[in-house]
């Protein structure tokens, strides 16, 4: 009888600890949820900070030149995929054309407009670049492209650095605002306020390119197949397709956890566009960023 006491004992002890391990996980699920909304009230706030700040700043307020200044027009977006080395890129001659990073390596681009230059690396010593590599890297940006209008990160402006040696009316600077492009676009776009932070160079062109009115921006090299490859591949150097700069890989994780933010950015961007009567096609061959319209390349010059 002692024996079959002591069982009951045991269950008895066993739904009481399993309430209170219930009892406790409800509690943290709603300590969670308290935290959650902390957090998103805080970030709103340092976004809402930010834009105040950006509103006198007579560097970000002259950005307001270029709203709606290519309205409906269409431009190409150059990514760095190796699909790019595949393309008659003398077809671009006459058309608006973005840049970004070291798209000035790119054999066979006829003329970059707009330049857009997002990551640090080409601004200042690292880990990923020197000072010297940062020198090479504008020495030849500059030969190549010395007409080309440039976006820079705001803190440039006031950084010593070649880019300093542009004119004026070449160089403009954007604010990256707390709140990712992950995370969606509320409200318009707006140049002179910020930008959201975005999570790869081809990103900050379509955000500029929006901003400017453009009917149609049109994505060329935006390969996206890293997935597949584990590496990142650039199309610099001579057309031979061969993979001619490759990074250093990633683990499975990290890509498919890189890809889930990317893919949400395109479609904060895609979204936006749509918003505005703005369509983003994707004219890369073989792309896997199915996120815009897919259109080949040479559909947009058979009426010419």
């Amino acid at each position: 009888m002692n024996h079959i006491h002591d069982t009951e004992d045991y269950f008895v002890e066993g739904l009481v600890a399993d309430e209170s391990v219930l009892s406790l996980r409800r509690e943290l699920t709603r300590l969670r949820g308290v935290m959650e909304e902390t957090i998103r009230y805080a970030d709103a706030l340092d976004q809402d900070i930010a834009i105040r700040q950006s509103q006198t700043d007579p560097v970000l307020q002259r950005n307001r030149k270029w709203k709606d200044y290519h309205a409906g027009e269409r431009c190409f977006v150059l990514g760095l995929g190796p699909s790019l080395s595949a393309l008659d890129l003398s077809k671009l001659e006459g058309e608006t054309v973005f840049g970004i990073s070291r798209a000035w390596k790119v054999e066979g681009v006829p003329s970059i407009r707009y330049y857009c230059l997002s990551p640090a690396t080409f601004f200042q010593s690292g880990a990923r670049s020197t000072d010297e590599e940062v020198e090479i890297f504008w020495d030849g940006v500059l030969a190549k492209c010395p007409g080309s209008i440039y976006f820079m990160p705001r803190e440039q402006a006031t950084r010593e650095g070649p880019w300093r040696k542009l004119p004026e009316d070449q160089a403009w600077y954007l604010k990256n605002l707390p709140r990712g492009l992950c995370h969606g676009v509320s409200g318009d776009l707006e140049l002179a306020s910020g930008i959201p932070q975005v999570l790869n160079a081809l990103q900050w062109p379509i955000l500029v390119a929006l901003y400017m009115g453009f009917k149609e921006v049109i994505l060329l090299g935006a390969d996206y197949d890293f997935l597949q490859k584990k590496v990142y591949d650039y199309a610099f150097g001579k057309k031979t397709g061969k993979v001619l700069e490759v990074r250093k890989r990633s683990s499975q994780g990290d890509l498919y956890w890189m890809a889930w933010n990317l893919w949400r950015s395109h479609i904060s961007l895609r979204e936006l566009a749509e918003k505005q009567g703005t369509t983003v096609w994707n004219a890369t061959a073989g792309s896997q960023l199915d996120v815009y319209q897919e259109r080949p390349f040479e559909s947009f010059f058979e009426s010419r």
